[in-house]
């Protein structure tokens, strides 16, 4: 477990080292402003699962600066700050590692992903291995959760109390656009609560036009503003930037 990350099948599915798409986005990174008193830090990987180095930047991993990079595009769209936000919900986490990048941009506030159980399993894992004490906490963010159960997962929305009126954030990068239509109907009414949106998704998926599918999300929650657009070094994809209006 100790080198998870190098397990072939977390590099074929949520580990990326190799893409050429990494060498644009890091220079993205580099060339902005932010560069230096934030990106060059934030993307600075730790010893846990023996993540593969980004041969251009080996302080870092491709996985880390992909990460990095979407945040990077929400803020420069939205002019989110991410020190003011009060809770984020990232819905299929991976192995935790945007969780401990929020944390790394100042983030100090209750973070939840909802993943499969096995994942669920895995990100309380690789969180665990960076966490400072046994009490939940990662280094600034005072809460974090792993939950694979939709009503878990309401009743600590219910605790939390979420609304639009805070500073809130819901993340899902491919994995909304990557569900059966039949989750993503559960995840309809808690977007609503969300002051801030940040989705990429595929134009199909076994079978679904996602396109189609974004776009009435736009449609029936108008009272945000939406930014739709393709991410043109990466095929088929694109970004859903949500920020209510």
């Amino acid at each position: 477990m100790r080198s998870f990350l190098r397990w072939e099948i977390i590099q074929k599915t949520m580990f990326d080292s190799f893409s050429p798409y990494l060498k644009f986005e890091l220079n993205y990174l580099k060339q902005s402003r932010d560069w230096l008193e934030t990106w060059h830090k934030a993307i600075e990987e730790n010893i846990s699962g023996y993540p593969i180095p980004f041969y251009l930047h080996k302080r870092s991993s491709g996985n880390l600066i992909h990460h990095a990079y979407h945040i990077a595009q929400f803020k420069q769209i939205t002019d989110i700050n991410i020190d003011k936000l009060q809770l984020i919900l990232e819905f299929g986490g991976g192995y935790g590692s945007m969780c401990r990048l929020f944390n790394k941009l100042n983030f100090k506030g209750s973070y939840i992903i909802y993943d499969l159980e096995y994942f669920s399993l895995l990100q309380e894992y690789y969180l665990k291995s960076i966490i400072i004490n046994n009490d939940h906490t990662i280094w600034g963010i005072n809460n974090y959760y792993c939950i694979s159960n939709f009503i878990k997962l309401k009743n600590k929305l219910d605790t939390l109390r979420p609304n639009q009126n805070q500073n809130t954030l819901f993340i899902a990068t491919w994995s909304l656009s990557e569900s059966p239509i039949e989750i993503r109907k559960l995840f309809e009414s808690i977007l609503q609560q969300f002051k801030f949106i940040l989705i990429a998704y595929q134009s199909n998926y076994n079978g679904i036009d996602n396109n189609e599918y974004f776009n009435t999300i736009v449609k029936n929650m108008d009272n945000y503003e939406w930014i739709n657009y393709k991410i043109e070094h990466i095929p088929n994809s694109y970004y859903l930037f949500g920020k209510l209006d």
